[in-house]
């Protein structure tokens, strides 16, 4: 579900575990990711996002890089925390368009490296 945001800054919490893969079908591999928002629909011009780890994802796992779809230049001054528990954006939001996030979230105690994908609506005011 879509969640609007009218104002100049949105925190978007994510969760990353492990799971035992006999499960069944999982996003990626052994792991699996749960946004607060999976998608955003920005009402703002400009708006800062922040995408945090959730106090439950486990301390090793640390934001390690952040990758767009975004062609019209929106997205601007991607930012990963020194601690690499959050990534801060801004995203111009003056073109109605979609943008796909990759945020990629390294297990520094396995290597392992899961790709989460979130989605943003530009929405400018009018």
């Amino acid at each position: 579900m879509a969640q609007e945001i009218p104002t100049p800054e949105a925190l978007v919490h994510l969760t990353v575990f492990a799971v035992d893969s006999s499960a069944g079908l999982l996003r990626d591999g052994n792991y699996d990711y749960e946004f607060s928002a999976d998608s955003v629909v920005l009402r703002h011009s400009p708006t800062t996002v922040v995408y945090a780890l959730t106090e439950s994802t486990q301390s090793t796992y640390l934001i390690e890089d952040v990758v767009t779809t975004d062609s019209k230049s929106q997205v601007r001054s991607i930012e990963i925390a020194k601690d690499g528990r959050s990534v801060t954006l801004v995203n111009l939001n003056t073109v109605r368009t979609l943008i796909y996030l990759t945020i990629l979230v390294r297990d520094t105690s396995t290597r392992t490296l899961v790709n989460c994908d979130p989605q943003m609506t530009n929405a400018p005011p009018t």
